[in-house]
């Protein structure tokens, strides 16, 4: 029984990190996509 808890204690962290790994992932891609939109403004604007 103890094991079974473990176990699933152990999956729950797994998939706890693999949000957070996508979470970042996907805020990580945003600011990409907001640092180039904002230097295209900026660019555009100067050119």
């Amino acid at each position: 029984m103890v094991e079974e808890g473990d176990a699933i204690e152990n999956q729950r962290k797994k998939d706890k990190k693999k949000l957070e790994v996508e979470k970042s992932k996907k805020m990580l891609a945003s600011a990409i996509i907001w640092v180039n939109h904002f230097f295209s403004i900026y660019y555009g604007m100067r050119g």
